[in-house]
Formats: structure tokens, sequence, C-alpha cells
């Protein structure tokens, strides 16, 4: 029997009994609310300094994102809120490169990115006066939409037109007038108009721009 000195809350004076009292009491002090303390923890990476589980876990519970829609609003915890954390050590400080028209790439979309290309973004429904026949240029910087209506009966029609395509047409079909109504979306810089054969009457013309 190997007898030794107790230390640290360790009653018994013999190796034999000494190691699982030892064993016991590790268990409970790893167990208590502040067991994590005891626990060492290593972040990844070069230079990394040495922490414990306890501290590690208090700052991710300490960083909370917060997210409100229009009738929920979300508390995410955990989440790492240093953007330039993010980044490659290679490339030092996060950087956002704002989307362009054309790129297909993944980058941020500003609001004024999204405000200059969007259809229906900032535009409203117009009256516009359009001559049948007639070309015009969208100069909008953005898509429109163009939306004819009017009477048509059999062998009158209207339709419309962009870039050299007929996108959208309307036929009357009865003695008896009815009303149809056609409708295209016409890129920024696309030229564009109606026709109309036959005799339709009560003509409405609308942009969306």
């Amino acid at each position: 029997m190997v007898s030794f000195v107790p230390v640290s809350g360790i009653t018994s004076t013999n190796v034999q009994t000494a190691i699982p009292e030892s064993a016991a009491n590790l268990a409970s002090s790893i167990s208590a609310p502040t067991g994590t303390s005891l626990v060492g923890y290593l972040p990844a990476g070069t230079g990394a300094v040495a922490t414990t589980v306890q501290t590690e876990l208090r700052a991710l519970d300490a960083s909370v994102v917060t997210l409100t829609t229009a009738d929920t609003t979300f508390a995410l915890k955990g989440v790492n809120t240093d953007i330039t954390s993010l980044a490659s050590p290679a490339l030092g400080a996060a950087t956002a490169t704002t989307q362009s028209f054309g790129d297909n790439t993944t980058k941020v979309a500003t609001t004024a990115f999204v405000a200059a290309n969007s259809l229906g973004y900032g535009q409203t429904w117009q009256i516009v006066v359009r001559t049948a026949g007639a070309n015009y240029t969208n100069t909008t910087g953005k898509p429109i939409v163009l939306q004819v209506s009017a009477f048509c009966t059999t062998g009158s029609n209207i339709a419309i037109f962009c870039g050299g395509l007929t996108l959208a047409t309307y036929q009357g079909a009865t003695a008896s007038p009815i009303y149809g109504t056609i409708s295209a979306i016409v890129p920024n810089g696309s030229i564009y108009g109606y026709t109309s054969t036959g005799a339709p009457t009560s003509f409405n013309i609308f942009e969306l721009r």
C-alpha cells in the first residue's frame, strides 16, 4: 500500500482509494454550474489564444443578431457579428463589391442597383399617348410595361411589337365589339409600339414606368 499526503479536498491517505475519490471530485466539479471554466479550449488558427469553454460559450451567448420582418422578430444567438473575421487572412479585411448590370456573379446588390433594374420598383401606371404604327424608344433606364386596350370586332386587331418582334396580339372574332387587352415588357433601350388593323375603337394605353 502506497501512502501520500492528501490535497485539494481528497481525504484518502493511500493511492488505491485516492484515485477514485479524485475522479469523483473531478466529475462533481465539471458538472457544477461553473464546471465549464475548468475545461480548456484552444481555437483553431495560428496565434490562437488558449481560453476556457465557459469563456467561449459566454461570448457566443452575448453575440445576438436581431432580424425583424413585417410581423416577426427573430433573435439569433451565436452569430459572428464581426465581418472582418470572415475574410481570408491573405485578403485582409472583408470587402463588399457592388453588383453591376450584366454580372451574374454573387455580389452585394445595393438599393440603388435594385431600383435601377427592377420592374415595378419606383414605377407607376401612367396614361400615355401613343400612335399606332409609330416607333418609341424606352429611355427610362429600366424595363417598362406597355398595355393597350380597345374594342375589336371581326377583322380588327391590336398588337404590341418590341425589338422587331410581335409580342402580343388580340384579334376580334365577333360582329359585336369585344374589349381586349394586351401587354408586354419593354427592356431598357428597346424600340417598341403597337399596331392596329381594321377599326378598333376606344383605345386605352398605359405604361408602367
